[in-house]
């Protein structure tokens, strides 16, 4: 049996079948979490870019409110895969619409905390894994 890290990639598991069909959630469960755990362990870096994927990221954790170090985080990992402090609001602002005022509010907080911080030591803001303090 094929391990989820051994499994083709997602353009290829979206495929049409031999029938040509196309496999959906509804047709079988399994295989949607399936494809979803092989995603997550091989993700296809071709399919969303660095920017894309940042973005994303920082929008759910907005919605679910997450804490504040995680969100900073995620803006400095945004920023580092090429998006704009511009998009960086958006998206918060966005999140706002979905998952409300409060879970932006903290969101937009966080961001511009990591704005002052990169502005204030710019050696720090290249570095990826560089922690950040509470």
């Amino acid at each position: 049996m094929m391990s989820v890290c051994d499994s083709p990639p997602l353009a290829y598991r979206l495929s049409p079948v031999a029938d040509g069909s196309r496999r959906t959630a509804e047709d079988c469960p399994a295989q949607s979490a399936e494809l979803i755990a092989s995603n997550l362990a091989n993700p296809d870096p071709s399919v969303l870019g660095a920017r894309t994927h940042a973005l994303i990221g920082l929008a759910a954790l907005t919605a679910i409110k997450g804490p504040t170090v995680q969100l900073r985080a995620h803006v400095r990992d945004a920023l580092l895969a090429g998006a704009s402090r511009e998009e960086v609001v958006a998206v918060i602002v966005e999140a706002a619409l979905h998952a409300g005022f409060a879970a932006a509010q903290a969101g937009l907080e966080a961001a511009f905390v990591q704005f002052a911080e990169t502005d204030a030591t710019p050696e720090r803001a290249t570095d990826a894994l560089c922690p950040i303090a509470p």
